[in-house]
């Protein structure tokens, strides 16, 4: 049975009376062979580059919000590794002190890690400077820790290049 769906009696829309009333009606949708894209519109397909360039924005924004912090936990990471390993330094170092009263004449050897290449410097009697100095090709490369250990059980620590 051909209906003509209520065109030449409301108006010339497929959409008439009992088309929005009955949706079983074959009037109620257009007749359309077409695919029906995302948008619902026919032939319409994917995103617009509107929603593209929002979702490129909104990850920009994700990441300039994470980024610092980031960057900032593996600052504190590279430091730590530095720091272990200076106080094993300080420890033998201060271990020496008291078998001998002097910090002369400590050599403790310390094998370099990836990011660190560790060493004594200016062991006298009463102080015992050692020194962390970034790998060249490393993160840390430009990177340096210095503490000095005094007879007193004080330590100062510096640290540059971070």
């Amino acid at each position: 049975m051909e209906t003509n769906c209520g065109y030449e009696s409301s108006g010339g829309t497929p959409f008439g009376p009992a088309a929005r009333h009955d949706v079983r009606s074959p009037c109620a949708f257009p007749r359309s062979e077409e695919k029906v894209g995302v948008r619902g519109r026919p032939g319409e397909r994917g995103f617009t580059l509107i929603e593209l360039i929002m979702v490129i924005v909104i990850l920009a924004i994700l990441l300039a919000l994470a980024l610092p912090g980031y960057l900032s936990t593996r600052k504190k990471a590279y430091l730590a590794e530095a720091q272990q390993t200076l106080q094993e330094m300080r420890q033998a170092a201060w271990q020496h002190y008291v078998e001998k009263l002097t910090f002369s004449g400590v050599a403790v050897s310390v094998e370099p890690t990836d990011n660190w290449s560790f060493g004594y410097s200016e062991c006298g009697d009463d102080q015992c400077t050692m020194i962390a100095s970034g790998q060249p090709g490393s993160p840390v490369a430009d990177a340096t820790v210095i503490v000095t250990l005094y007879y007193t059980g004080a330590a100062s620590v510096v640290s540059s290049g971070f």
